[in-house]
């Protein structure tokens, strides 16, 4: 798999340093995320369900604007 990016950002719950780990292949893209003390879970999506994340977390900014 090919590394897009990796983010680095505080969690905003535990207040400790994380990181969200994007890379991608032909048909697959994977999503870690991995928090400073507490582990890491990576998951292999298709483009469509990935898509489908990215409409949500796109909807979910949105929201948290409006909160502020």
């Amino acid at each position: 798999m090919r590394q897009i990016d990796t983010i680095h950002f505080i969690d905003h719950d535990s207040g400790e340093k994380a990181i969200a780990t994007v890379r991608a292949t032909s048909g697959q893209i994977a999503l870690c995320l991995s928090i400073e003390t507490n582990g890491d879970i990576e998951v292999v999506m298709g483009p469509n369900d990935c898509k489908t994340l990215l409409d949500a977390l796109s909807r979910a900014v949105i929201v948290a604007k409006d909160s502020d």
